[in-house]
């Protein structure tokens, strides 16, 4: 499973991120870069993908430490 997350880095920096979870539903990965929205169909997509990211602001911010080493 996976969905966008708020991640900041090691300078301090706050992005979009894909996080993808383990069985347990902890943070096991994480996109190496901030990711900008996207479709490659309409603006339908486009708008789901945004919400999916608007989403990401509700929950905790995520940092190196929240993944496994």
């Amino acid at each position: 499973m996976w969905n966008y997350r708020v991640f900041k880095n090691e300078r301090g920096e706050l992005g979009i991120v894909e996080c993808y979870y383990d069985k347990d539903n902890k943070p096991e990965m994480r996109s190496e870069d901030f990711m900008a929205p996207y479709s490659s169909e309409d603006l339908s997509g486009l708008e789901q993908d945004l919400n999916r990211m608007i989403n990401a602001l509700k929950k905790p911010v995520l940092t190196d430490g929240d993944f496994k080493k």
